[in-house]
Formats: structure tokens, C-alpha cells, sequence
């Protein structure tokens, strides 16, 4: 699989795996993370280990362990780097419509799309679902005027549903397009296909 994601920003926003912001822990983060995704491209997830990643990356034991805490460490910063690209998108806008989040996961999913099917193949798809849950998430709230519990659950719905279509996009790979999908929840939304789809979940009092 090529690699479309610019990994040379894909360095954690959160404070505990920045030690440092110098030029020379960046680089070495750059190299470490670079090694990592090389080393995925490659080898199942579980397979990998840090001394494999040190050895790549030319670096001591200490840098990395100067740097991150673990591999799943750099796996998740690398997650919270190309979704924070969301959380920078979103504070552009005026009002944050259910057809506007749904359009940037996919525009996200789809630029990063063979990073996502890497994680896919090794079933490690539900920390994103982590991240977004205790990232983006408290960042939607943080910002909106919904504070009740009821409005929370409904945001998790809404995130669980969309969660799982994205994963069944990137399984069934290029069956659809993005577009597709878009134009087709759209519609559901609209309610222009509700009366045509006859669901297996739903059950007729």
C-alpha cells in the first residue's frame, strides 16, 4: 500500500507525548513514527515491537522512550494527529450540521484511506473510536450549547452509526466511492429513500 498520509506531522497534540517541542525531538519523532509505519506496512501490528522500531529508526532506546511510552503510543498519535485535522476544520465553522461531520470523516478517512485498512487488517480500528470518543467528542461539547445527558447519548449514536459505516467503506474498498456514500446518507437523511429501504433491524410493533 502507497502511503497518502503527510507522517512527517503526524506528531501528538497531547501534552503527554510532548516531552519536548525542540527541532531535535521532532525529527526524531518524524524518524520513530516514519520506521513505525514502514514497519506496518510490512508486519502485522502484534508483531511488531519497540526494539524492531529503534533498530529502523537509528535511534537509542532513550530517544524513543524520550519521545513516546509505547508503541501503541506512537500508533495513537499518529490516529490523533490526522483527526485533529477535524477538530481544526470544525472550529471554522459557524454551526456544525450532522451532513458536515459525516462529509470531513470521510474526506479524512479518504485521504488516509491505506493508514485506516492498515489498522483495519490488524483489527485496530476501535481506537479511533477512542480517540474520537475522548478527543473529538469533548471537544464537540465543549463547544455546544447541548449539555444534557440526552444530547450526549444521541451524539454517541450518531458517532457509533457513522463509526460503522466508514468501516464497512473501507472493507469493502472501492465498491463506492465517497461520493457515493455521501449522496446515499444524504438522501436517507432527507428522507427521500426511507420509504424504499425496508430495514432487518426493524421490528413492526
Amino acid at each position: 500500500m502507497t502511503n497518502d498520509t503527510n507522517w512527517s506531522e503526524c506528531v501528538s497534540l497531547r501534552e503527554s507525548m510532548y516531552r519536548s517541542n525542540n527541532p531535535s525531538a521532532l525529527r526524531s519523532q518524524t524518524r520513530i513514527i516514519n520506521s513505525f509505519y514502514q514497519l506496518l506496512n510490512d508486519t502485522a501490528y502484534e508483531e511488531i515491537s519497540v526494539k524492531q522500531i529503534i533498530s529502523k529508526s537509528q535511534i537509542s532506546r532513550k530517544t524513543f522512550y524520550r519521545n513516546f511510552d509505547s508503541k501503541e503510543d506512537v500508533l495513537i498519535s499518529c490516529i490523533s494527529k490526522i483527526l485533529s485535522a477535524y477538530i481544526e476544520e470544525m472550529h471554522t465553522q459557524s454551526e456544525v450540521t450532522l451532513s458536515w461531520i459525516i462529509e470531513q470523516a470521510f474526506r479524512i478517512l479518504e485521504h488516509n484511506k491505506n493508514f485506516f485498512q492498515l489498522l483495519q487488517r490488524d483489527n485496530l480500528l476501535y481506537l479511533v473510536l477512542n480517540v474520537i470518543n475522548r478527543e473529538i467528542l469533548d471537544e464537540h461539547f465543549s463547544l455546544s450549547d447541548q449539555k444534557s445527558d440526552f444530547s450526549r447519548y444521541i451524539v454517541y449514536f450518531n458517532v457509533g452509526a457513522l463509526f460503522n459505516v466508514l468501516s464497512l467503506w473501507l472493507e469493502k474498498d472501492d465498491a463506492y466511492s465517497a461520493d457515493d456514500i455521501l449522496r446515499f446518507l444524504s438522501d436517507y437523511m432527507a428522507g427521500g429513500i426511507t420509504k424504499n429501504l425496508k430495514s432487518p433491524l426493524v421490528i413492526q410493533p
